[in-house]
């Protein structure tokens, strides 16, 4: 997702020399050893203190985790490992409200599952205080279905975390959500209960937020009715949004279209007293044909703006062979679905004037078939190409672009492959692995697969501008640095700063790349 010919003229022109990228400075810090097969894979803040997990080895039944501290991307202080058990649902999560970090501990099996908060001393870095409890609920082992996930979300602009339970319990009982709203220091300021008119085997909660309103907004995926064990539920089903405020108010919204199927969707609140709903449509399971646009008021759920709006053919066609491209053109002439396969929402950023930045990539992953002789042990993380998607707050695309890339691991839980995002008013930049043959290719039967070769593995770094022009050019060679990239751990940390993450073996090293 290509024969040389009359196209190439067309597929040379996506990647417009016009862009011109800002002069940046790439800031190293000091190398730093660490346990064999570990690296940094969060990034919880950064400014005169850094606190970061990091990530031992992507294990199946456990993961070992270290706090850490950094100034100035030099490191101060490693304290006790702690260990997420995955067998037995023992998960630690360290994340930072207001100007202090928690450490969140759940647990969970057939008889409890509890959450628990903790704050960490800032000078030893170790968990210290009372516990606090968040959640702790008793099960029955005659409940056949007991998940009780729990999603949380910090907002440090109103320095409060929401959290939302998925209630465990019977398959065929009424699915509810349990809502709780705690401030910075983790004193409870809100709790309620949404009474879903569904069964707990046809809905899954994909997404929660609060607004600075104090507005809980929630994201649920509600499957057809039908023959849905967990494991086996079909390719039909729908979204809502449900939203309550701190008076127990509660208010909810379909987000359906008429002819074809919400694929992926993300919302976010704005500086409007509103929230918007966008994501990809499309009529066939695993394609994208175009976006969805939707906003709402937060007060009421007032629809202000729907649009949806198809991808170019242009877009569609962009690093296709000539055959690909003339099968695409036949299916759309005979009013057949056409799109981009297996794409999702990735990042979702809104700006001050309520313009919006898409960004979605393809993404797989093959687990071996138990029985396959032939097959490897290992999962493999297949991630493909970047699609970015400009839209002005009238839900109207502004300009789309693929970036083509082809990336397949096998012992990194994907962690080495994905993209780093860094924007600004004037664009962005997208940073990821890729072969070091790729840098002037843009057609993708010609692309070289991704598979950590050191040896011919580059950094790209592509720029694009707010018309959309894109301009691709080679970062870091591995040759010239001895070290891996990882892109899903690297964060942006200000409006001019983009935080590196590479590793080898025994040593991470962190680096600041500065744009002018």
């Amino acid at each position: 997702m290509f024969k040389k010919g009359a196209i190439l003229l067309f597929i040379l022109s996506t990647y417009s020399l016009s862009a011109q990228t800002p002069a940046y400075e790439l800031q190293w810090g000091p190398v730093f050893e660490s346990p064999r097969g570990s690296y940094i894979s969060k990034v919880l803040d950064m400014d005169s203190v850094g606190l970061y997990a990091q990530r031992q080895d992507p294990g199946v039944f456990s993961v070992n985790h270290y706090l850490e501290h950094f100034v100035n991307l030099d490191i101060r202080r490693v304290v006790q490992q702690f260990k997420d058990k995955m067998h037995d649902e023992q998960i630690t999560e360290i994340l930072k409200l207001g100007t202090d970090v928690w450490q969140l501990t759940y647990r969970g099996d057939y008889e409890q599952k509890e959450l628990k908060a903790q704050i960490i001393d800032e000078k030893t870095l170790k968990p210290s205080g009372d516990m606090v409890d968040i959640y702790n609920i008793q099960l029955f082992r005659k409940l056949r279905y007991t998940r009780g996930s729990i999603f949380y979300k910090a907002s440090n602009d109103n320095n409060s975390i929401v959290f939302a339970l998925e209630e465990p319990g019977d398959y065929e009982e009424k699915a509810q959500l349990t809502i709780q709203v705690r401030d910075e220091l983790f004193y409870h300021s809100f709790t309620d209960t949404m009474h879903l008119p569904y069964s707990k085997d046809r809905v899954d909660l994909e997404y929660v937020d609060i607004t600075n309103e104090k507005e809980i907004i929630c994201l649920i995926k509600v499957y057809e009715p039908g023959n849905l064990i967990e494991e086996h539920r079909g390719d039909e089903y729908t979204y809502e949004l449900w939203v309550i405020n701190t008076k127990h108010e509660q208010r909810q919204v379909e987000l359906k279209l008429d002819d074809q199927e919400i694929r992926s969707v993300q919302v976010e609140p704005n500086e409007e007293g509103a929230f918007v709903c966008a994501g990809f449509y499309s009529r066939t399971l695993g394609t994208a044909e175009g976006i969805y646009y939707r906003k709402y008021s937060i007060e009421d759920l007032e629809l202000k703006v729907h649009n949806t709006q198809p991808f170019s053919m242009e877009l569609l066609q962009q690093g296709k062979s000539e055959k690909e491209v003339n099968r695409i053109k036949r299916k759309a002439g005979r009013g057949k679905s056409v799109g981009i396969q297996s794409i999702r929402v990735k990042d979702f950023k809104l700006d001050s004037e309520g313009k919006l930045l898409m960004v979605g990539e393809y993404l797989d992953m093959n687990v071996p078939q138990v029985g396959n002789q032939q097959a490897s042990s290992a999962a493999s993380y297949i991630f493909r190409d970047i699609l970015l998607v400009s839209i002005d707050s009238t839900g109207e695309i502004l300009w789309s672009k693929k970036i083509l890339k082809r990336q397949i691991t096998t012992d990194d839980a994907g962690f080495m492959s994905g993209y780093a995002l860094f924007t600004s008013q004037k664009g962005g930049h997208i940073l990821f692995n890729d072969n070091e043959e790729n840098l002037t290719i843009n057609n993708y039967d010609d692309l070289k697969t991704w598979t950590r070769k050191k040896r011919c593995s580059s950094v790209f770094i592509v720029s694009f501008d707010n018309e959309g022009n894109l301009n691709k050019e080679e970062l870091l060679k591995y040759e010239d640095i001895k070290m891996e990239f990882i892109p899903q751990s690297s964060i942006q940390i200000s409006e001019k700063e983009l935080l590196l993450v590479f590793y080898k073996r025994k040593e991470n090293r962190l680096a600041k790349l500065v744009f002018k």
